[in-house]
């Protein structure tokens, strides 16, 4: 039997920088205000101050200001609507966005197909996912759940699989991430069951350098502790805002501690760290986090740039991702 594989389906990753500004109504992805810095801490931030770029990703604006499309890889995604496609070779997912009153979302509806002739390998499914913010425009809880059914290796099974992740702050500072999860998988007249909880923690320095001014989010954030692919469609979707703030001071290290049962494979454990540095730009956005790089609708050349954290201490890129994800389907490995 394959291993049921939890993965982030688009990667959304997981988590997202506070860059909306409130309006009376929501228009979701077509709100002007989307992906706009908040300028109330520093009156000088130039017009139309908003990300054009991080790492390979770029946001596409239209004259009016609003978000037009998002380009990663050559992929285009088309954000006039609050319906997300992602497609490859063998699988399709489609998601259906709901935001509130600040733009944010808080509900995902999504569907999950994939056809796989050369692994014998069938799957049709759906899920949910509810988002809930604290009153600092924060991420308070997420909770999903999946269900699926298919064929593989021509035998008939359905997976069914919940999770829950809980965000604490000291004031404003993201200080712990617990995410649960457990699933079931009935195949080939045998049962699977899997349960996890995964922590994570952080090591922060109280100096002014690692003030997030605009509670920007950073790849290691959308990947840790949002459990999102940083470059794909939902982690450029955090980039903008639209999962609220991020911790308003920047972790320097991540701890991520895994532990859970499966009846197949028994007790298992997965501890790992990952070092945070950043770079900022005169006006206090990041210019660089993680070793990915920022730039903004703003020529960046009209301002002076420094760095506010020595280059040498760069994070290394995480050589495996965590267990827990955002979005989950039961795959094939």
């Amino acid at each position: 039997m394959k291993k049921s594989l939890f993965i982030t389906a688009i990667s959304l990753a997981t988590m997202s920088l506070g860059l909306i500004t409130t309006s009376c109504k929501t228009d979701g992805l077509e709100e002007k205000s989307i992906g706009e810095l908040d300028r109330e801490w520093n009156s000088d931030l130039p017009s139309g101050y908003r990300p054009k770029t991080v790492g390979n990703i770029r946001f596409v604006y239209k004259s009016n200001g609003k978000l037009d499309v998002i380009r990663i890889n050559g992929k285009e995604y088309d954000l006039s609507g609050k319906t997300i496609t992602v497609e490859n070779a063998t699988s399709k997912s489609e998601y259906k966005l709901t935001f509130n009153a600040s733009n944010y979302i808080t509900k995902i509806q999504y569907t999950y197909n994939e056809t796989d002739a050369a692994e014998d390998f069938n799957e049709k499914g759906e899920g949910t996912i509810k988002l809930s913010y604290n009153f600092d425009d924060q991420l308070e809880k997420v909770t999903s759940s999946y269900s699926a059914e298919g064929k593989d290796e021509g035998e008939n099974f359905s997976f069914n699989s919940e999770s829950e992740i809980e965000y604490t702050y000291t004031t404003t500072h993201l200080r712990r991430v617990k995410a649960t999860r457990k699933s079931n998988d009935s195949w080939g007249g045998e049962q699977e069951t899997d349960r996890a909880t995964t922590n994570v923690s952080f090591d922060f320095d109280d100096d002014t350098d690692y003030l997030n001014h605009y509670e920007q989010w950073t790849p290691n954030l959308i990947l840790y502790t949002m459990f999102n692919d940083p470059q794909e469609i939902f982690g450029a979707l955090a980039y903008l805002g639209v999962f609220g703030h991020a911790t308003s001071q920047l972790p320097e290290k991540i701890i991520v501690e895994v532990s859970g049962t499966s009846s197949s494979d028994g007790d298992y454990n997965d501890n790992d760290s990952y070092r945070c540095s950043y770079d900022k730009n005169s006006y206090g956005a990041i210019r660089v986090a993680d070793g990915i790089t920022y730039t903004y609708t703003t020529d960046e050349d009209e301002y002076e740039v420094k760095p506010f954290v020595d280059s040498e201490t760069r994070a290394a890129q995480p050589t495996k991702a965590p267990l827990f994800n955002f979005f989950v389907h039961r795959g094939n490995k």
